[in-house]
C-alpha cells in the first residue's frame, strides 16, 4: 500500500534506484525486495532479475545513504558545501537466469505463470499427442484411454501395505490441472522417468469415482513419442481454382472419406474480399484422423493450398510440409 502511494503522489519510478530511493525499507526488507524481483514485479523498471539482484546490496547502500542525506541534510550550516556524489550503480541486462527458474519463482511467489510455461518448448508435442482436456475431466468417459503431455507438478512415492512402491502426483498443462497415481507394476517399470517438474507423455484411463478426478497411468513416454491423436480440428485451404475441378474435388473427398476419423473437418475456400481472410470456411460432413500419416497426404493434394491440425487454439501444421 505504501509503494502504491508513493507511485500515485510522486509520479512513475524512473529505475530500480528511484524505486529503492522511495520505497520505505521499514516496511520493505531487504528479504520482501528480493522477493518481489524474482516474481518480476520490477520487470518493468529493469529487463534483468539478474542484472538486480546482483547488485541488490549496492543499490541498498547508495540509497539508504541518500535518503539519510535528504532526511539529516548534508551540508548543515554550510551552504556553499559541495553536494556529496553517490556512486553510479550499473546493472548488466546481458544476463538473466534460467526461464525455467524465473517460472518456478512465478509459480511459488505469486501462484500463476506470466513470463510463460514451463511447457512452451512442448507446445506442439501437447498439441499433437493430447486427447485429454483438463479444463474438461468431468467430460471424460471411464472406460476409454487417453494420453496426455503435461508437467509433473507434483510428485511422492509412497510404500504400499505389501511392501512394493506406487506414486502419487499432480500434472499440469495450459488447460488445468489432474491428479494422476502409479500403482505398483507401472511404477516399478516407469519410476526412473518421473520426477517433479519434468514434461512427459502419460497414456492411462480417468477415475471420476473419486473426491477428485484422478488419471490412473498405464504407460510413460517422452512428449515426442505419443502417438498423434485424433483430437483438435483439421484445417484445409484449397487453392483458387480449385472450385472449377470437379474430378479432382471427387478424388479429395475420396481421401478423406478413406481415413475416418474423430477431428472435424473444416474447408477454406476462395471467397469475396469483403470475407474474413477473403475466404469461406464450411463444416465438411467428413471427420478425419489425424495422424503423421493423414495430413501429408493431404497437403500434398494438387488443389490443397495448405492443411493444419488445431487443437485448444495452437496450430500444428501438416507434417512433410
Amino acid at each position: 500500500k505504501r509503494q502504491l502511494q508513493q507511485r500515485v503522489s510522486g509520479g512513475p519510478f524512473a529505475g530500480v534506484e528511484d524505486f529503492l530511493e522511495r520505497v520505505d525499507t521499514r516496511t520493505v526488507n531487504r528479504r520482501t525486495l528480493e522477493l518481489m524481483i524474482q516474481c518480476g514485479a520490477l520487470d518493468c523498471l529493469f529487463p534483468s532479475r539478474k542484472g538486480i539482484l546482483d547488485q541488490l546490496d549496492a543499490l541498498l547502500e547508495v540509497a539508504g545513504s541518500k535518503k539519510a542525506g535528504k532526511q539529516f541534510g548534508q551540508t548543515g550550516l554550510f551552504d556553499d558545501a559541495p553536494q556529496e556524489e553517490y556512486p553510479a550503480i550499473e546493472l548488466d541486462d546481458s544476463r538473466e537466469y534460467e526461464l525455467p527458474e524465473l517460472l518456478a519463482w512465478e509459480r511459488d511467489l505469486i501462484g500463476y505463470y506470466f513470463s510463460g510455461h514451463p511447457m512452451d518448448s512442448y507446445r506442439a508435442e501437447w498439441a499433437r499427442g493430447t486427447s485429454l482436456d483438463l479444463g474438461n475431466v468431468q467430460r471424460t468417459q471411464m472406460d476409454k484411454q487417453y494420453a496426455l503431455v503435461a508437467l509433473v507438478k507434483q510428485y511422492r512415492v509412497v510404500m504400499t501395505k505389501k511392501g512394493s512402491r506406487m506414486s502419487f502426483g499432480t500434472l499440469e498443462d495450459y488447460r488445468g490441472e489432474l491428479e494422476f497415481v502409479l500403482f505398483p507394476n507401472t511404477y516399478e517399470e516407469y519410476s526412473e522417468l518421473v520426477e517433479a517438474d519434468r514434461i512427459l507423455g502419460f497414456i492411462g484411463k480417468v477415475d471420476l469415482g473419486r473426491d477428485k478426478p484422478q488419471l490412473v497411468v498405464d504407460e510413460i513416454r517422452e512428449p515426442g513419442e505419443l502417438d498423434a491423436q485424433d483430437s483438435g480440428t483439421i484445417h484445409i485451404r484449397l487453392r483458387g481454382e480449385s472450385l472449377e475441378d470437379e474430378e479432382a474435388l471427387v478424388g479429395l473427398r475420396s481421401l478423406i472419406n478413406d481415413h475416418p476419423g474423430a477431428c472435424p473437418v473444416y474447408l477454406h475456400l476462395p471467397g469475396p474480399a469483403d470475407e474474413a481472410n477473403g475466404e469461406r470456411i464450411i463444416l465438411a460432413t467428413s471427420h478425419l484422423q489425424a495422424n503423421s500419416s493423414v495430413l501429408p497426404m493431404i497437403k500434398n493434394h494438387y488443389l490443397v493450398d495448405s492443411a493444419w491440425k488445431e487443437f485448444l487454439n495452437t496450430r500444428i501444421e501438416g507434417e512433410g510440409a
